[in-house]
């Protein structure tokens, strides 16, 4: 749980603002916007409501205000269902002190509760090995195959990922995948970006950044290398799958609430990964796996700063 207030002080110059402020004057105008809304993407389900008012209180002073309440639900069936909250209210007051400048003093405040994040890590077979540790809220080790320290602290696995993995920072410099073009043929550590599934089906050893908004499928022969300092697989809503005998080295990601990451492999080969994973939903670790945990420095382009990726 957690919860923010910002209290802040503006002065507005320039023509547009005072044309705002002046209609707002001409008589007690009042703006009274009213939504609530609901989405539902596979298992989980999502309310909205949104609610805003801005109210003239004169020739130069306005009231404003505006709150958004989200509540979502991730359908796991009777009492394992989990749910998400946030919560979010402004209000500011504004003096119009000349025709083109005013002064807007805004209160904001910002709450939230998650209980979705970092669901399962559930470690089935016998014949996986990872070096590192296990933190979730609910972790499964049948086999003794984790080497460091298993938490159970929920705590530690919520995490905002905008504050280590912004999509934006990489899809503004992305290729958009048009599903045909031999993913060899793309120079090193080109940016990605795949509208829907993927499957990586090739022997030449590939070292792109591929973000993908549904599955991501690597077959037994792949070899992904890390794409210098940018992440190397990423779902945003899908599920990641890996063959046996798969090898990948840097940042696996799978961001949705849903998402999971598994093998299908089978055999005495291993999926082999050397990096971090990183994943909103569940760990299937059935089936053979060789996870080699190692920090990922991420940097994305065009920028100074550098992000140390230590999740395992």
């Amino acid at each position: 749980m957690a919860f923010f207030v910002v209290f802040c002080c503006f002065l507005f110059y320039g023509r547009a603002a005072a044309q705002g402020m002046a209609a707002a004057g001409e008589g007690p105008g009042l703006n009274m916007p009213l939504s609530l809304r609901y989405r539902q993407e596979l298992n989980n389900h999502l309310w909205q409501f949104d609610a805003g008012r801005v109210v003239a209180l004169g020739r130069h002073w306005e009231w404003s205000f505006q709150e958004q309440f989200r509540t979502s639900m991730l359908r796991l069936g009777g009492s394992e269902d989990k749910w998400k909250d946030d919560h979010s209210f402004s209000t500011a007051l504004g003096f119009l002190l000349l025709p083109s400048l005013r002064v807007q003093t805004l209160f904001r405040s910002l709450s939230f509760f998650d209980r979705q994040t970092g669901l399962n890590n559930d470690v089935r077979s016998n014949a996986t090995s990872i070096d590192g540790g296990a933190n979730a809220p609910t972790v499964s080790d049948r086999h003794g195959t984790v080497k460091r320290a298993i938490s159970n602290d929920p705590s530690l696995c919520d995490y905002n990922w905008d504050d280590f993995l912004k999509l934006s920072d990489y899809l503004g410099h992305a290729v958009l995948y048009d599903g045909k073009t031999d993913l060899a043929s793309y120079p090193d550590n080109t940016i990605l970006y795949v509208n829907g599934n993927l499957s990586i089906n090739t022997a030449t050893p590939l070292k792109l950044c591929i973000i993908a908004t549904g599955d991501i499928s690597v077959s037994a022969q792949c070899n992904l290398q890390q794409p210098g300092t940018y992440p190397t697989l990423i779902s945003e809503n899908g599920d990641i799958d890996f063959g046996g005998g798969a090898n990948v080295e840097g940042l696996v990601a799978a961001m949705g609430v849903a998402s999971t990451i598994s093998s299908s492999g089978g055999g005495n080969i291993p999926v082999n990964i050397n990096g971090s994973i990183v994943l909103g939903g569940e760990f299937n670790g059935s089936g053979n796996w060789c996870i080699n945990f190692k920090k990922v420095t991420l940097i994305p382009p065009g920028e100074d700063n550098t992000l140390v990726m230590a999740w395992q």
